[in-house]
This record gives C-alpha cells, sequence and structure tokens, in this order.
C-alpha cells in the first residue's frame, strides 16, 4: 500500500510541476506526503481513494504529449488553466482547448509539443509555481558526466 502511496506521491509531483494537478488536489498532495512519511496507511488508502483518477491515468508510454494533454483534458480546474484566465480569459482558454481537442484527435503529438514549449503556454505553466516556488520549478543538476559538481 505504501509503494502504490509513492507512486502516486511521483504522479502527483509531475502533475504539479507539469500544471495538470486539479487545483482541488494540491493540498492532498501534502497530506499524502506526510502520511507515507509516517506510514500512515489508513490517511495513505483514503488519500488514494480520494484520488483515485490521478491513481488510475495510465502512463504516458510513447506518447508523452499526448498523456500531459489528456491530463490538462480531464482536470476540473488544472493549475495551468488558473493561469491561462487570468492571462487570456475563460474564452481565450477555452480557444486554446478548441485547438489541443483538434491535435489530440489527430494524435499529432510533434505539434502537441510545439503548443506545450511555446508562448503563452509555457508562461502559463511556469506561473503555477510562483505561489509556491517564487517562480518557474526548475531543476538544476548537478551530474556533469556522471560526476557531481559543486
Amino acid at each position: 500500500l505504501l509503494g502504490r502511496g509513492v507512486h502516486l506521491l511521483c504522479r502527483m509531483d509531475r502533475m504539479f510541476f507539469e500544471g495538470t494537478l486539479d487545483a482541488v488536489f494540491e493540498p492532498k498532495r501534502d497530506k499524502l506526503l506526510q502520511a507515507l512519511q509516517t506510514k500512515n496507511e489508513p490517511a495513505v488508502e483514503t488519500l488514494m481513494s480520494m484520488m483515485s483518477r490521478i491513481v488510475e491515468y495510465p502512463d504516458d508510454g510513447e506518447t508523452p504529449m499526448m498523456g500531459y494533454f489528456n491530463r490538462v483534458l480531464t482536470a476540473d480546474n488544472p493549475l495551468v488553466k488558473i493561469e491561462a484566465i487570468k492571462d487570456v480569459g475563460e474564452h481565450g482558454w477555452s480557444a486554446m482547448m478548441k485547438k489541443i481537442k483538434i491535435l489530440m484527435e489527430a494524435e499529432d503529438e510533434n505539434e502537441l509539443y510545439e503548443v506545450y514549449r511555446m508562448a503563452p503556454w509555457a508562461t502559463w505553466k511556469d506561473a503555477c509555481h510562483v505561489q509556491k516556488f517564487g517562480g518557474a520549478a526548475r531543476m538544476k543538476s548537478k551530474l556533469v558526466l556522471g560526476k557531481v559538481t559543486n
């Protein structure tokens, strides 16, 4: 059970970083971490059942952009949407979702990647982390060719 809880936490952390985590699940991410740290199996089980939709998401496999945008489309209120609406309003968000749905139906992984990496999407995605980290959540690796650097 704890292993499945860790898997869920990893998925939620990824979704937070992506901006695909539904806003209602964000506070539960910290609660899950606390339950795992204390090995509180009943709490982990309860949280997993509350977030069954996230538990049941399939792995992305060979189509990571399809998986990413599927998470955006299936979330009620993904973090990235909150930032987008601040920028372009509900109408602008709806227009972007229409474009994404067309690309999803066409299974156009390359064009979905272009949407993901360019403005305004990249700006919205990075803005999701301002409240928690003071800016875009960026990771800096200390590994260079397998050696740890300072």
